[in-house]
């Protein structure tokens, strides 16, 4: 049976740098093809719905100042 395959120093520490490196490349990758284009549209989707919430409660504000306006002049 054969046992698996045994790496010098000089084979692990190549390894070991070609493993970094790729990692380091794949984050990169990750970051600007998925990460920044999701943050971008969050931060759109949030700014989004403030928009609404601040259109939505200045028209309620508005028509409750509207009805209280005409209460008090009929």
């Amino acid at each position: 049976m054969k046992e698996g395959l045994t790496l010098s120093q000089g084979f692990t520490t190549e390894l070991l740098f070609t493993s970094v490196i790729i990692m380091i490349v794949l984050s990169e990758l990750n970051y600007r093809f998925v990460e920044v284009p999701l943050r971008r549209r969050g931060a759109e989707i949030a700014r989004q719905k403030m928009e609404s919430v601040f259109t939505d409660g200045v028209a309620s504000n508005h028509h409750a100042k509207t009805r209280t306006q005409r209460k008090e002049f009929s």
